[in-house]
């Protein structure tokens, strides 16, 4: 469904991409850059790092969702996504001994006031060979 000349993806395609990664064939050629070049991977590192997070961040983060907002085509084979990754954290020890101040247009969760609603917005650029093989993930 990543294909720019595919249709939106439906909703039980959006949580297929969340909990699985982007539909590409990731090979040993496969480079992940993450942000501000802080992490980068390669090949089977890059596949081992996509399952330690496909198995841990949806048993870490508490209500934890993930939706595709937006694809598009950047040229042959290069896809951007924007991804809205949103999930409840416990407020930080120094802001609830008062040490800290949260920011003013923070969110607490009406569920549990001891947690904040988070949204993170992701951009990922995913550029593939003419046979789909993932040659870059970056974000």
């Amino acid at each position: 469904w990543l294909s720019p000349k595919s249709p939106p993806p439906s909703s039980t395609e959006r949580r297929q991409a969340s909990t699985e990664g982007a539909a590409f064939r990731v090979t040993p050629k496969t480079i992940y850059r993450g942000p501000f070049g802080l992490i980068n991977k390669k090949g089977a590192d890059y596949q081992h790092t996509l399952a330690l997070w496909k198995r841990n961040i949806p048993n870490t983060l508490e209500k934890l969702s993930v939706q595709v907002v937006d694809r598009s085509s950047l040229g042959p084979n290069e896809v951007l996504l924007r991804w809205r990754v949103e999930f409840l954290a416990s407020i930080p020890l120094p802001v609830r001994i008062g040490v800290r101040k949260l920011p003013q247009d923070s969110a607490i969760s009406e569920e549990d006031p001891e947690k904040l609603k988070c949204v993170v917005d992701i951009l990922s650029v995913y550029r593939t060979s003419q046979n789909g093989e993932l040659l870059e993930h970056e974000e």
